[in-house]
């Protein structure tokens, strides 16, 4: 998603079932939509999947220095 932009305060964002699409550009919604014709699976839940995907890979990124085994230099 492209950064934010500031809503004017008169102007009300778009939300699909509780999900603010103003940060959404044109592009990425139109590559929802066909994902979404292509698999039946409605455009708030591809977001979902998408956000629950990105959450843990960032998960998985900030554990692996804990998951790296170090082993003893031998000289």
């Amino acid at each position: 998603m492209t950064g934010t932009m500031e809503t004017p305060p008169n102007i009300k964002p778009f939300v699909l079932d509780g999900i603010p699409l103003n940060g959404i550009d044109q592009k990425r919604m139109r590559r929802l939509r066909k994902s979404s014709d292509r698999t039946g699976v409605p455009i708030p839940d591809l977001i979902s999947e998408g956000i629950d995907l990105l959450m843990a890979a960032d998960k998985a990124r900030r554990e692996l220095p804990s998951k790296i085994v170090k082993f003893p230099r031998s000289q």
